[in-house]
């Protein structure tokens, strides 16, 4: 296996990069779409088991009718317990529906994280195809379409881009399998993965819908710092506050459950 990294990339000639991706490229074809799937599934099980409690700081912003500046931005710390505990808390916000339907995101990417299983990229979830590999960013991934086995907002119609050294998902998008709400159409979403400082997580996030009677919305999310956390879920869990009850706009709740496909921890 080839590995670029990113102190290579800036110093290697176009040719000598097309060079490496192309033999890169090459060993990872070797693999077949079952052996590329069970080595994901292997890595995902491995994360887990691993999985340190953090707390993460990220950013969302929401632009409405494909207006360049943001009409809303939104910062939110996360808070990660293994094995699937996550509480957030609204650190800084422009107030109105914006913050309401970060706040929809984020209670929803909290039930995902407790039920994995619902949206994980797994045998159990989808169907998969091997179209091939792609770079991202400087490492090489392989190219699985997703295939989903039940219409649900939780799954999506597209593709993940597999690590083809460590094996986990670098990157997915698509369309949900299942429209998340009569209010909203044409909605898309992409989800970005790293490891940052030794924790694999959700590093940037990108949902856009067209609300009826509201028009053309998008939301991205991009991560700002993460911390270790030495704190057990027990006294976490005693000292959080429940959580309150808020109206969310017609539509908003499409666009917020859209962006939490597959947040792993």
């Amino acid at each position: 296996m080839v590995r670029i990294s990113g102190s290579n990339l800036a110093t290697a000639s176009p040719l000598m990069l097309a060079v490496l991706f192309l033999a890169a490229s090459a060993a990872a074809q070797e693999l077949t779409v079952q052996e590329v799937v069970a080595r994901m599934v292997e890595a995902q099980q491995a994360s887990r088991r691993q999985a340190q409690a953090y707390i993460a700081e990220r950013q969302y912003k929401v632009y409405k009718d494909e207006e360049r500046r943001a009409n809303s931005e939104i910062t939110a710390e996360i808070s990660f317990l293994p094995p699937g505990e996550k509480r957030f808390a609204i650190k800084k916000s422009s107030g109105g529906m914006a913050e309401n339907v970060v706040r929809k995101a984020l209670e929803h990417e909290s039930t995902m994280a407790r039920h994995p299983g619902i949206s994980s990229v797994t045998p159990d979830n989808y169907d998969f195809e091997l179209t091939g590999t792609s770079a991202c960013g400087d490492r090489l991934c392989y190219v699985l379409k997703l295939l989903p086995k039940r219409q649900t907002k939780d799954l999506i119609h597209g593709y993940a881009w597999v690590d083809a050294e460590r094996f986990m998902v670098r990157r997915a998008e698509g369309r949900p399998a299942k429209n998340p709400s009569w209010w909203v159409r044409e909605v898309t979403v992409r989800v970005e993965y790293d490891e940052v400082n030794g924790v694999w997580l959700q590093t940037a996030s990108s949902a856009t819908a067209r609300i009826r009677l509201a028009g053309h919305y998008k939301m991205d999310s991009q991560h700002l710092s993460l911390r270790r956390a030495e704190v057990s879920a027990e006294a976490d869990a005693a000292a959080a506050p429940p959580p309150r009850k808020r109206r969310v706009a017609r539509g908003a709740t499409g666009l917020a459950t859209s962006v939490s496909f597959h947040n792993q921890p």
